[in-house]
């Protein structure tokens, strides 16, 4: 499959997404590159990320599998053996790279992290993109369910990654002593003047109106029909225009519910590491966040840091973090 450097750390990146277009995966990879590992990754095709991936991290040995399974009409049995198929294909590619470091990426690989370390005897990192067993769209049984999965895993842990420091604080609290470590979801930050007409000149913006930009998936939980009730309904300054940059389930409905007058845009999703410059050409940033879950509630989401970065004045949730 490939030459392993016996003499290197090496390191297996597992995660239930398209670690391509994943920017928190690929700058973990682009930094253990310079510090001398070598790395692979182990994800599952987004095929909806296809237009979005990133050039980060690009130096590691990545595969990305399609799940056959996917073609089982029975949601419950699809998932099932779905998961199977995950468990299998990445066990023995993992295995196959003798690592000595497991990082692990959300809770969903942890059964297959627990598995490959059994066997390799390596070193594993747990990394919580978000407070897993309390997120949005998550039953009360599936949060449980996952707080279980958790609580049976944690010895086999040797070190956690968690995204804000209120998390870290309810990790501390609600299961044994571990090592937790805060990393932000922050894009690197690029000291230059980003500022630009970027969006004005893309959707015909008049120069009069300030530009509000939307980033990130398009769903519940982000106050977006709110934000566009404002804008339709006379709340905000007519000489205002709204761009959302994504995509996700709820663009359809926001698409439909919007006429040419309202100087409202969609712009297609984009590599990481264009949204700093895109975002710079706006006006002000939106991060209205929901109290839906308690991970929403302490969350810290790489938007606020892209509109900061950005040299925008954010609109946000009045949360912890």
């Amino acid at each position: 499959m490939f030459n392993l450097p016996l003499n290197k750390e090496r390191i297996v990146f597992l995660s239930e997404g398209d670690i391509r277009s994943d920017s928190r995966i690929l700058k973990s990879i682009e930094i253990s590159s310079k510090n001398g590992s070598t790395n692979y990754g182990f994800g599952i095709v987004d095929r909806i990320a296809f237009n979005k991936l990133s050039k980060i991290g690009t130096n590691a040995n990545i595969a990305s599998i399609e799940l056959s399974s996917r073609r089982i009409g029975i949601r419950i049995v699809r998932y099932l053996f779905g998961y199977l198929e995950y468990l299998f294909k990445g066990f023995f590619f993992s295995i196959k790279c003798r690592p000595t470091l497991i990082h692990c990426n959300d809770f969903i690989p942890l059964p297959l992290a627990i598995l490959v370390k059994v066997f390799t005897r390596s070193k594993l990192i747990y990394d919580a993109h978000e407070l897993e067993s309390n997120k949005n769209g998550q039953s009360r049984i599936i949060g449980c369910l996952v707080f279980i999965l958790e609580f049976f895993c944690w010895p086999f842990i040797d070190s956690v990654i968690v995204v804000s420091e209120s998390i870290k604080d309810w990790y501390r609290n609600n299961l044994p002593p571990k090592r937790i470590t805060v990393i932000y979801n922050s894009p690197y930050l690029i000291k230059k003047n980003n500022y630009n007409d970027y969006l004005r000149n893309k959707f015909k913006i008049p120069k009069d109106h300030k530009i509000y930009i939307y980033v990130g998936v398009l769903m519940k939980g982000r106050s977006l029909i709110q934000i566009l009730k404002c804008f339709k309904t006379g709340l905000i300054n007519k000489k205002c225009s709204l761009v959302f940059l994504g995509d996700g389930p709820l663009k359809s409905y926001l698409k439909k519910n919007i006429s040419l007058q309202d100087c409202i845009y969609f712009h297609e999703p984009v590599a990481h590491e264009k949204v700093i410059e895109i975002v710079s050409s706006a006006n002000y940033g939106l991060c209205l966040i929901e109290n839906v879950s308690l991970s929403d509630y302490l969350s810290l989401p790489n938007k606020l840091f892209e509109y900061i970065f950005s040299g925008l004045p954010v609109i946000g949730s009045d949360f912890p973090e």
